[in-house]
């Protein structure tokens, strides 16, 4: 009988597989990939509203330059009926 997965219990050590193995890659590789998450954080940057850029930018009191990404999560405060 096979056990089902616990995403709680199973995640980390995945995770921590997943980076082992990232960063056990060799430093040409790594300068590759530097360059390529670079462009990628410019490609993500231009995609978002300016405004909300330069809100976190300033909340971080930081250059919206600066910004590589974020994780916004709305939700409604309003009571339930």
């Amino acid at each position: 009988m096979c056990a089902q997965v616990n995403k709680e219990d199973h995640l980390p050590p995945l995770l921590c597989s997943a980076a082992k193995t990232a960063l056990a890659g060799d430093a040409s590789s790594s300068k590759d990939k530097d360059s390529e998450q670079g462009a990628e954080a410019s490609a993500w940057a231009a995609g978002q509203e300016p405004e909300l850029m330069n809100l976190v930018a300033d909340a971080l009191r930081c250059d919206v330059k600066d910004v590589v990404d974020f994780e916004l999560t709305l939700f409604d405060t309003q009571a339930s009926l």
